[in-house]
């Protein structure tokens, strides 16, 4: 019974921190901070500065983190008080428990759904699973991102830079329209201001187009330093999200440690002690050849020219 009610009070104890680590990385993805987090520094302006977000950003990615390795510690403890239900009770009353603690972690689910939900209306935070899934950029690292560099990695990864060319006859004309209407309106009924106003718009036009002579990309001027400011940033991992064409930004050290975490699955992988492909390489080679060799002893009516192709090979 003892153990019954420590499985019960630790299998709670962990879906509500699951539920809190979940809130916390919603919050990391849309860069705000709940109010257990905020704080009022004594200089207003430090308030408005990059530093003071930099440092927002960093309080809620080190609870985040510390949340992380609770939650693992606590998943550890599950499993081992489930095993130990397990060897002391018949599979039909383990049946019973499992969800006897379902129902209680149903209604706690509601309890917290409905929480959450008013904190994210509170910060801006979209409720609707829809509109939360189409966001393009999930920034999950410590980092707190600039609107130039979050513009520059929404635009996605098939987004190219394009060079175009100003069109000077376009410039042309809407300055002569412009003369055109101020002519209309009978702004310039004397001579000296005529001819004054068509120099003034011929030497307008003449140093628009020395400045704009270049190409113009279609990307902004903060767009295009973002990408030299991220490229330069090693500790960041910008990758692709697993289902999506949304862009997920991670620590480094998070990244290789969530791979090795991956890699280290004793069920998924498995480590050989040698090469399989090199058998099979040879058992392809072996079979290539012996094909070789019919279709040179009883040519099968090909034409001169064509090739012999195999699918679904390995490269």
């Amino acid at each position: 019974m003892k153990c019954l009610r420590q499985y019960e009070r630790i299998k709670l104890k962990h879906y509500k921190l699951e539920q809190n680590t979940e809130f916390l990385r919603i919050c990391l993805i849309y860069n705000v901070l709940p109010k257990f987090i905020r704080y009022k520094p004594y200089n207003t302006r430090f308030k408005r500065t990059r530093k003071y977000q930099e440092l927002d950003r960093s309080m809620l990615y080190n609870l985040y983190t510390e949340q992380l390795k609770r939650l693992k510690k606590l998943n550890n403890d599950v499993t081992e008080n489930e095993s130990c239900i397990k060897n002391i009770v018949s599979y039909p009353i383990m049946t019973e428990i499992v969800i006897y603690i379902d129902k209680l972690i149903q209604k706690e689910k509601e309890i917290i759904h409905d929480r959450h939900n008013r904190k994210f209306q509170a910060l801006n935070i979209p409720v609707n699973q829809g509109e939360f899934h189409n966001k393009l950029v999930n920034n999950l690292s410590y980092r707190a991102l600039s609107s130039a560099e979050e513009s520059l990695l929404s635009k996605g990864w098939k987004y190219a830079i394009n060079l175009n060319k100003f069109n000077n006859l376009n410039l042309k004309a809407d300055i002569e329209y412009m003369y055109y209407c101020m002519d209309k309106k009978l702004l310039l009924k004397n001579t000296d201001n005529a001819n004054t106003v068509k120099a003034a718009l011929n030497d307008f036009g003449n140093k628009l187009k020395k400045k704009v002579d270049e190409d113009i990309p279609n990307l902004s001027s903060e767009e295009l330093n973002a990408i030299s400011t991220l490229l330069n940033e090693h500790s960041l991992v910008i990758s692709k999200v697993d289902k999506g064409n949304a862009v997920v930004v991670m620590n480094k050290s998070d990244y290789l440690f969530k791979a090795n975490e991956i890699l280290n699955d004793k069920r998924a992988f498995k480590k050989l002690n040698h090469n399989l492909t090199d058998k099979r390489e040879n058992e392809l080679i072996k079979f290539l050849l012996q094909l070789k060799k019919l279709v040179s002893a009883a040519p099968l009516g090909l034409k001169c020219g064509t090739h012999i192709y195999l699918f679904d090979l390995l490269k």
